[in-house]
């Protein structure tokens, strides 16, 4: 990953920002890029620490990501255009039903269950429901 690396030993202190972020789960490692500028419209990726891609999708949906994960065989992103959801290696995404003009800043998987941090509170989604509204957003 470009860029500078904090700290010491196993676990480096890696920058996040718009451009470029980190997510690891389960000892594996997934970088998110997107491409800079000043148009809505961002060219986005997504590779696993060996360069493996993931998602390579361009559009506005992504341009403003707060948080990534990989849950549910699903990459999952908190942006501030809503949550949105991507099958790796589809190059595809669909935005999840939510309230209108929900910024969603954090994800939390922990098993079956998903913790959303949303401007308005805290969401709790449980893997069925969310494979349920995947299978609507189509």
């Amino acid at each position: 990953m470009k860029g500078n690396t904090l700290g010491t030993g196993a676990s480096p202190v890696v920058p996040q920002t718009w451009y470029q972020r980190t997510a690891v789960a389960n000892g594996k490692a997934l970088e998110f890029s997107c491409s800079r500028g000043i148009t809505a419209v961002k060219e986005v990726t997504v590779r696993t620490a060996k360069k493996n891609q993931l998602l390579r999708y361009q559009g506005f949906e992504l341009s403003y990501v707060f948080d990534f994960v990989q849950w549910q065989g699903q990459l999952v992103f908190a942006t501030g255009n809503g949550l949105y959801a991507s099958k790796p290696a589809s190059n595809e995404i669909q935005c999840l039903p939510s309230e209108p003009d929900l910024l969603v800043f954090r994800l939390c998987p922990l098993d079956e269950q998903m913790y959303i941090g949303a401007s308005n509170e805290l969401y709790r989604l449980g893997a069925d429901l969310f494979l349920e509204m995947l299978k609507k957003a189509k």
